[in-house]
């Protein structure tokens, strides 16, 4: 017979609703990218230009070298928070709405006006 504690907590974290490993993960991985001054400001800029940029407008509003602008971007489309498109000779880059959806249900979770699907 298993030997049952009473906790103060009345759903464990393994609850029906809780957040799963793999929502975890990706939620973790959206965050971790938008959580960098740098790159937050980039997904700005590509908002506020219309939902694309070229890579090479990055380089007139960051005091940073070309390499550090493509290892924040490379970081961002990993996560799946932006993607790229060949345009002739430059990349430009786009918002995906996708992730900023699920940070939308997020929060909608938290302030308790919405479930995890």
């Amino acid at each position: 017979m298993k030997n049952t504690v009473p906790t103060c907590t009345p759903n464990p974290p393994d609850a029906p609703g809780s957040l799963t490993e793999p929502q975890l993960e990706a939620y973790v991985t959206i965050l971790k990218a938008l959580g960098h001054p740098v790159r937050l400001r980039m997904v700005d800029l590509i908002h506020r230009q219309g939902g694309e940029l070229c890579v090479c407008e990055f380089e007139n509003h960051f005091d940073l070298t070309q390499p550090t602008i493509s290892h924040h971007l490379k970081i961002l489309r990993q996560a799946g928070v932006i993607r790229s498109r060949q345009d002739g000779s430059w990349v430009r880059h786009f918002i995906e709405p996708g992730p900023f959806a699920r940070i939308q249900q997020l929060t909608g979770v938290f302030s308790g006006m919405g479930e995890l699907v």
